[in-house]
């Protein structure tokens, strides 16, 4: 469980074509480009992401009320969508990312970036992708801010990368382990 600004938050991953279509459609009003909610495209593109992705997204987790004890329901604050399976180029791509509009500037796409960005690194992967229409600045921004650059560009979307780091080396010259070693 994970305390950001007093509040209780869990992360989960889903694996079943139900979650995530409950979670997609709980998120739907705060998502940049509703073309997958067109009708025919909705159903393929979930049972890719079920077969294909990896699905994270963050609970914030709600207490009873002291006063009723009645439950409040768990609220899906954000999601993430993902390949890592890519292992000729070694390049993961971010197929949706979304958190909640009252959510957002709290430290939650942040969060699900590094979710992407661990699992991927554990997959072997090198680069991190996404695409993001042109006229979504507040995306582009934050894409920057998390280490993204501008690679490739369509008429309306760029495609954005973050190069991972490499993962620790092994160095069987000791002289090279102590030029190189983590100062802390």
């Amino acid at each position: 469980m994970n305390i950001i600004n007093g509040k209780q938050f869990i992360v989960c991953q889903l694996n079943s074509i139900d979650e995530i279509t409950q979670a997609f459609l709980e998120l739907k009003d705060s998502q940049f480009d509703r073309t997958i909610y067109e009708e025919g495209v909705f159903n393929a593109f979930i049972k890719k992401i079920a077969q294909f992705a990896n699905t994270y997204v963050i609970i914030h987790k709600k207490n009873k009320d002291k006063e009723t004890n009645s439950s409040y329901k768990n609220e899906i604050i954000g999601l993430i969508s993902f390949y890592a399976n890519d292992e000729e180029k070694k390049h993961a791509f971010i197929t949706m990312i979304v958190v909640k509009n009252i959510w957002q500037k709290h430290g939650f796409g942040e969060k699900l970036i590094e979710i992407a960005k661990s699992n991927s690194l554990k997959k072997g992967m090198e680069t991190l992708g996404l695409w993001v229409h042109k006229e979504n600045n507040n995306g582009i921004h934050f894409y920057k801010k998390q280490g993204f650059i501008i690679f490739e560009q369509k008429e309306s979307q760029y495609k954005m990368i973050k190069y991972l780091p490499p993962p620790p080396q092994t160095y069987n010259n000791p002289f090279l382990f102590l030029l190189f070693r983590p100062l802390f």
